[in-house]
């Protein structure tokens, strides 16, 4: 404990963390802790139990640790909740997983890029869509214009490049998962080309294409993987240092540059590769603010459970949030988030087939951050 202690009071956090995490009782004498937390109901304790589980453990069984994290996951509290549908949505279609652009308009509001899709699906593992359509999975997005009410005062349906680009797509037809954002005047967004590339080892990552107000698309491109991760769906676009960039990964922590290079990559002190997407980063304090996913795998499909982490200005660890649902259970997606008056604007899908708004202050996000690192240097060392 005295290397530990030495190395904190030098400021060496990320060498701290690490020299704490081999000092850690075995994985199994951890999980007890989870245990005997849920069977007492202190929820408290048993999100941090299960965050050291999840982060701090090299050895611990990830799969077990997700599905017994979605029984410590806090609802998160939203100051407004405003349903969002596209009007001009075709017949047997449904709204989900509204992304914002990481700035206000001017004048107020926000733009959104809306996902349709004509599917349903069970557990985020079946999919079917009426035999009308052939068997085939199809998506429509349309970008809205909301004014600073959230009401949506403009909207048209996106071209779809599909002739031009890649056509490996996991779930059939259509621009999947677009993420829209600003770079001066223009108006940009990627997409996913490639769900898992173990299914196509040399399929390009992701798709990015220019848009007007009106929805036609132009100067389309595919962006290979740098990495050659397996999953490339969650490219973050967001302002880093002055110029268009994407959050790509966790651990390390990479950052590219518009053009899929990375220009960034940082080691991470604990174990975040089970983190995915999800929305910003959006500048926070004096660093970012990151949402990001986690699922536990049931019999019966996926849960989905979303975090805040908090990195510095150049992406050094700084925390990371209680683990929280948005309204259950169950296949929930945060595709979006904005600053607001009122703290953040993030834009969440609700089973595939129901899309919201929600407004969340910083208190309440404040009141989620566990304070993780200094939190266990103390467990550890019996402060």
């Amino acid at each position: 404990m005295d290397v530990v202690k030495k190395l904190r009071d030098e400021g060496k956090w990320g060498e701290a963390a690490r020299t704490l995490a081999e000092l850690l009782p075995s994985f199994e004498a951890s999980y007890e802790w989870t245990r005997i937390a849920f069977f007492v109901g202190d929820m408290a304790a048993g999100q941090f139990h299960i965050t050291v589980n999840e982060l701090a453990h090299k050895q611990a069984d990830r799969g077990l640790t997700a599905r017994n994290a979605t029984y410590y996951c806090a609802k998160l509290a939203a100051e407004e909740a405003v349903p969002l549908a596209a009007k001009g949505a075709k017949p047997k279609f449904v709204s989900l997983n509204p992304t914002l652009a990481a700035t206000a308009q001017p004048g107020g509001g926000w733009l959104c890029i809306l996902r349709t899709v004509n599917f349903r699906q069970r557990g985020a593992v079946h999919y079917e869509a009426d035999p009308e359509f052939g068997g085939l999975l199809l998506t429509t997005n349309y970008l809205l214009r909301l004014d600073a009410a959230l009401r949506v005062v403009a909207e048209a349906e996106i071209q779809d490049p599909a002739q031009v680009v890649s056509e490996v797509r996991h779930c059939g037809q259509g621009m999947e998962d677009m993420r829209v954002y600003v770079a001066g005047a223009e108006i940009h967004a990627v997409f996913t080309l490639v769900n898992c590339r173990d299914r196509h080892p040399e399929a390009r990552a992701i798709g990015h294409v220019k848009l007007t107000e009106g929805g036609k698309t132009s100067e389309i491109e595919e962006l290979p993987s740098p990495l050659g991760a397996r999953c490339e769906k969650n490219w973050l676009p967001f302002e880093f240092r002055g110029a268009r960039a994407f959050l790509y990964s966790y651990d390390p922590v990479t950052v590219l540059d518009h053009r899929g290079r990375v220009i960034l990559q940082r080691h991470c002190p604990f174990n975040c590769s089970g983190f995915r997407g999800s929305a910003g980063p959006v500048p926070y304090e004096d660093g970012f603010l990151v949402v990001v996913h986690s699922c536990g795998f049931f019999d019966e499909g996926r849960v989905y459970y979303h975090r805040f982490v908090r990195y510095d200005a150049d992406f050094g660890f700084v925390d990371v949030s209680a683990p929280f649902i948005f309204d259950h259970r169950g296949v929930e997606f945060c595709s979006g988030m904005t600053p607001h008056e009122r703290g953040f604007l993030l834009g969440v899908g609700i089973e595939d087939r129901e899309a919201r708004l929600l407004v969340v202050s910083r208190e309440e996000i404040a009141r989620l951050w566990l304070n993780f690192p200094a939190r266990l240097d103390r467990y550890l060392l019996g402060e």
